[in-house]
């Protein structure tokens, strides 16, 4: 079950990076618009998972129990929510860009803060059909089926990859091929996921009619009955989702705050060669440095394009961990379902012991290759690339850790026990990851690496309280 789940999420994997390397290439900007737009993104993706965790634990529950009525209705109950959550979002996206622009970007960087509104405006575009293709996979993962997710959502991404492509750049030619394009840049890649997002719900809506599950377009009003039950397993997922996402955004404040000593040596020396009348710097401009290969981008905006960069390498690190939650979810589920809770215990764990050691072997090399990689994907800015390297490495460090907590997060999350995940994600991220990070960039001045030695620790720490708390077993006995 696991295996198609990490396909899937290498694909995924794939699909970031080749991001970051397209906007890389753009003006510096439209990294740090992109990647500041990620708090949002997080933020609406958790809330379309939170909906697909509640699909996952009451389908693969009703599956174990071979009860076929209450697996059809707890599909189309989820689905119906997920059409309104879906329209909701758009909307809400659409009210807070601006907002979200200003408060999580320099505010001397203006042309970051127009990129990420528009990105996120029309990215607001595709959650209706994101919210429905997460829900129906969910519901999908619940019986078993791995597979049918992994092809359709895999044939989404190759086609963002190729409209990625086509969109963002204009027309060139490579080599002797005389590419078109559209030269829409940061916005021509929001509008590549949102076209990519609806032609994969139609394709899934079509699938639908073939699975045990009954065709999605028959939808239902939702009852007070199921929709109490879906939400007592939704609501604590959503709500960690936003402590999540709410940390990212004030852990992404504390890095606008943030000068390494480099980038303070150079805007000293910027300041002092205008003062001297070396040069003529405009009034306004002095709160930018040049990088060195001579691209303007303010400190803060370094540090946090680099956190994108950073995260789009460290997916690759998670990429099974992911995959195996993904089965611990369901077969947790099903083994409750048949009131075999011994074997749920036991894959879980099995799960969680193999994602520790794929992910061990994964983080050496990409410890020792982050600097050429980094440097592949942000060749014209070496200082946001080095900024990237130190996140990832102090990152490679702790991801075993992570890995652990994502799979045991997952298998408590597939016995209907959302409540327990909430709790342990307050205390390393808003305790610990947080306070860390204020206190080490901030209070002693480490700048941005006190920061990724913040992130490091919290997920390391989570790990660790996600083991001892799924050792005490009180999962087992979650009503859903």
């Amino acid at each position: 079950m696991a295996w198609p789940a990490v396909a899937l999420n290498s694909l995924q994997v794939f699909n970031n990076i080749l991001d970051r390397g397209f906007i890389g290439r753009l003006e510096p900007s439209a990294l740090a618009a992109q990647s500041a737009s990620m708090n949002v993104m997080f933020l609406m993706f958790s809330l379309a998972m939170s909906l697909a965790t509640a699909a996952t634990a009451l389908v693969s529950r009703a599956f174990g129990a071979r009860d076929e009525r209450t697996l059809h209705e707890a599909n189309r109950q989820c689905l119906s929510l997920s059409a309104a959550l879906g329209l909701a979002l758009m909307v809400g996206t659409w009210v807070i860009a601006p907002f979200a622009a200003r408060a999580l970007l320099p505010s001397q960087d203006r042309r970051a803060v127009e990129l990420m509104v528009g990105f996120l405006a029309v990215y607001a575009t595709a959650l209706p059909a994101l919210n429905f293709i997460q829900v129906f996979a969910g519901s999908l993962r619940g019986i078993g089926d791995t597979k049918s997710p992994m092809r359709i959502s895999g044939l989404q991404i190759l086609l963002h990859v190729l409209l990625n492509f086509l969109l963002i750049f204009p027309t060139r030619r490579i080599g002797p091929i005389l590419v078109p394009g559209a030269g829409l840049g940061l916005y021509g890649a929001s509008a590549a996921l949102s076209i990519s997002a609806w032609i994969a719900s139609a394709v899934y809506l079509v699938f639908s009619r073939k699975t045990i599950l009954g065709p999605a377009w028959r939808l239902v009003l939702p009852s007070p009955s199921w929709v109490h039950r879906i939400l007592r397993i939704a609501i604590p997922a959503a709500v960690m989702s936003v402590l999540r996402v709410a940390q990212l955004a004030v852990f992404t404040i504390i890095l606008k705050a943030t000068t390494t000593p480099l980038q303070a040596s150079l805007l000293d020396v910027a300041r002092q060669t205008a003062l001297a009348g070396v040069v003529a710097i405009p009034a306004g401009a002095l709160g930018s440095w040049v990088g060195a290969v001579g691209t303007l981008v303010t400190p803060a905006s370094a540090a946090i394009a680099a956190m994108g960069v950073g995260f789009a390498l460290e997916s690759i690190m998670f990429m099974p961990a992911f995959g195996l939650s993904v089965a611990s979810a369901a077969l947790v589920g099903q083994s409750l379902g048949m009131r075999n809770a011994a074997r749920a215990e036991r894959l879980a764990w099995t799960a969680a012991h193999h994602a520790g050691l794929v992910t061990l072997v994964l983080s050496a090399p990409i410890f020792l290759l982050a600097e050429p990689i980094t440097a592949l994907l942000v060749p014209d800015n070496r200082l946001i690339a080095a900024e990237a390297v130190s996140l990832i490495r102090w990152l490679c460090v702790t991801e075993v850790g992570f890995a652990y907590g994502v799979v045991l997060t997952g298998a408590m999350q597939g016995a209907g026990d959302t409540t327990r995940p909430l709790w342990l994600t307050v205390v390393s991220l808003w305790f610990v990851r947080i306070p860390m990070a204020f206190g080490l960039s901030l209070v002693l001045g480490m700048g941005p690496v006190g920061s990724w030695i913040a992130m490091g620790v919290s997920q390391l720490l989570n790990g660790i309280l996600c083991a001892i708390v799924f050792r005490k077993g009180r999962w087992k006995t979650k009503k859903v």
